[in-house]
């Protein structure tokens, strides 16, 4: 796999992992936060909340970046999709770490809309966006486009469809020694006509039917052909 396939979703998840593991340091300087607006202020409910997600969004970044097989990248994507998860169901789920049935995330702070704002970006919107990236990178290490195929017959890569027995090699354009890539099996026609014919059933009608008077057989009793 080509290592730019991943380049595009690698940085946006590293984007947003970096967001999310931060922004309940420096939410508090913009008014944005939980619990109260103190600044780097570390609690055990951010360590599982958005800190551990946000670092495995990042590493699921960086991992895309420098894929250049499908196993890694298929692995970034699946990381980055249980960190998105995690990112939407950790707040509700940490309610039951404690007995009061409290969201370990705290109450956010400030009005109606900006309580609005704080838990989309914090946790539910934030997570939705890597779930969504995540089955894009998932999607496109899943599949293997055209160009890769192109790219592995020029350089000599084995695709077989068909089987190994049976196969008839196909020399790709532009390349002068034939690839590997296997068709499946073919039935040997040959180039004379009359072979061509004697290869079809006799009730065949198109074969009677392309059948030119010029081209019919002679007798072979020495009589006249009508």
């Amino acid at each position: 796999m080509p290592r730019s396939r991943g380049m595009v979703v690698g940085l946006c998840l590293v984007a947003l992992g970096i967001w999310g593991a931060i922004i309940p340091f420096v939410g508090p300087y913009f008014h944005y936060a939980f619990i109260n607006l103190q600044k780097w202020h570390f609690t055990y409910g951010r360590l599982w909340l958005d800190i551990l997600p946000g670092a495995a969004t990042f590493f699921a970044g960086l991992l895309l970046l420098g894929a250049a097989n499908r196993g890694t990248a298929l692995f970034a994507g699946w990381l980055a999709a249980l960190a998105g998860a995690w990112y939407v169901v950790g707040p509700q789920i940490s309610r039951f770490w404690n007995h009061n049935g409290v969201t370990q995330a705290g109450h956010p702070y400030g009005g109606n809309a900006r309580q609005v704002v704080e838990q989309l970006g914090f946790f539910y919107a934030l997570g939705a966006a890597i779930l969504l990236l995540a089955g894009i990178a998932i999607g496109r290490a899943s599949l293997i486009a055209a160009k890769d195929v192109l790219r592995a017959e020029g350089t000599g890569g084995r695709f077989t469809r068909g089987g190994r027995r049976g196969g008839v090699p196909v020399e790709p354009a532009g390349v002068g020694e034939q690839s590997t890539r296997s068709v499946g099996s073919r039935r040997p026609i040959s180039r004379d006509r009359v072979a061509n014919r004697e290869m079809q059933p006799a009730d065949d009608p198109a074969a009677t039917q392309q059948m030119s008077p010029a081209e019919s057989p002679e007798p072979r009793d020495g009589g006249v052909s009508a």
